[in-house]
């Protein structure tokens, strides 16, 4: 017979006392547990999907999978574990599988396909600056060539101009010695 001391008489007495909690896969939940931290002792919640349940009797579990920060969490608690306060049902959703696994993928997939649309943006933002940076260069290389031709058809009319100076005053000693 088992004494009354022993862990799994306690623990068989501890399941009577409380029914399982009513949970099926793909309900959302809050898990309230209870924590110890040194001396203290606290409440906390964990929040999110129902993605399975397994075992039977004391050994009965379920998993609950939340993302923070774009990373799946999965937490496997024990139906019947003291530590286990309450759950609270938030949303109870039909589904038609008993182990929502695919979550997993799923998850991923959206991940990869907001990483795709983000991607596109980067890209998009990219190739703007790219030819924005490209039109600046080709107009300061437009302004300077029209400045260096502009320099250049000067300096050529300035040079004609001094061609046009040396050779009339040849032409008027000429004409003045003549006269």
């Amino acid at each position: 017979m088992a004494k009354a001391s022993d862990p799994l008489s306690r623990y068989e007495a501890r399941k009577k006392e409380r029914e399982p909690f009513a949970l099926r896969a793909g309900f959302e939940v809050r898990v309230h547990t209870r924590l110890r931290e040194g001396g203290k002792e606290r409440v906390q919640t964990y929040e999110g999907i129902v993605t399975a349940t397994s075992g039977a009797g004391l050994g009965k579990t379920f998993t609950v999978r939340r993302v923070t920060g774009g990373i799946g969490v999965e937490r496997i608690f024990p139906m019947f574990s003291p530590l286990v306060t309450d759950v609270e049902v938030l949303r109870a959703t039909k589904v038609r599988r008993a182990k929502l696994t695919y979550l997993r993928k799923a998850e991923a997939q959206r991940r990869r396909k907001e990483d795709r649309g983000l991607m596109r943006r980067v890209e998009a933002e990219r190739e703007a600056k790219r030819r924005a940076k490209e039109d600046a260069e080709r107009k300061a290389r437009e302004e300077r060539e029209a400045t260096e031709k502009a320099a250049k058809g000067a300096a050529e009319k300035k040079a004609t101009e001094e061609t046009e100076e040396n050779v009339e005053p040849q032409g008027d000693s000429k004409a003045g010695s003549a006269s």
